[in-house]
């Protein structure tokens, strides 16, 4: 083959390589060096980062792991209920599908943006609600926090107490030096929570999120890690 033959060849690359910091390499299979140099490029490449385990956090009464599918069951009688949904940034679930696409969701979070755990009972592993942080900004180092607990076991404090082993984390292992809570004005139950763990209120937010078609004020929240556990 002629130099130029040789060199048209080269533009039909069918394989691609990383060179190790990044960029790809075109390279023609039937080349004869390919072989050797593949077998180096394997090589240099960097291997593939293992997933990080997803934190699991205990507390007296909770185990706050990652969720998942069967805990479907459990979070459907909260997204099917109306009065737990009532507050919710979303409207009432009627279908299953939907408690399991949420479900599939919390599981493939992506950290750096948001993290769901399952509130489980530490004694049968039971799935009773979830917290999670959500819009989570890595320059300013802060989040928002939300949580939800199953209405056959609300007003036992099982709340807080998943909320502070959350902060706990979010403050200690995170990093972040703000958190915040969008809570609707009505929603005592919610204001009484965050206000005993020290959330200072700082205004309203007037048609702030929209549910269906109802557009709903929220009060903002925060904390910062100068005032948790006192600093």
């Amino acid at each position: 083959m002629s130099r130029m033959g040789r060199f048209e060849a080269l533009q039909r690359p069918v394989a691609n390589v990383c060179d190790g910091w990044g960029a790809e390499l075109a390279i023609d299979a039937d080349w004869p060096v390919w072989p050797l140099l593949a077998d180096r490029f394997v090589r240099l490449a960097p291997m593939a980062k293992r997933p990080i385990p997803h934190p699991t956090l205990s507390t007296a009464r909770l185990r706050l792991r990652q969720f998942r599918a069967d805990d479907a069951d459990e979070m459907h009688t909260c997204f099917a209920d109306p009065e737990t949904m009532r507050f919710w940034n979303q409207p009432v679930y009627t279908k299953r599908v939907e408690t399991e696409r949420s479900v599939r969701n919390f599981i493939d979070c992506t950290p750096s943006y948001y993290r769901f755990w399952a509130v489980a009972d530490g004694a049968d592993d039971r799935c009773l609600g979830l917290v999670n942080y959500h819009d989570g900004h890595i320059r300013s180092r802060r989040a928002s926090i939300g949580y939800m607990i199953n209405p056959t076991r609300q007003r036992q404090g099982l709340a807080a107490e998943a909320v502070s082993a959350m902060l706990d984390f979010c403050f200690a292992e995170l990093g972040l030096h703000r958190i915040q809570a969008f809570i609707h004005p009505d929603n005592s139950a919610s204001i009484g929570l965050v206000e005993k763990l020290g959330f200072s209120r700082e205004g309203v937010l007037r048609d702030n999120l929209r549910v269906g078609d109802v557009w709903r004020n929220d009060l903002l929240y925060a904390l910062l890690s100068t005032e948790w556990r006192n600093g």
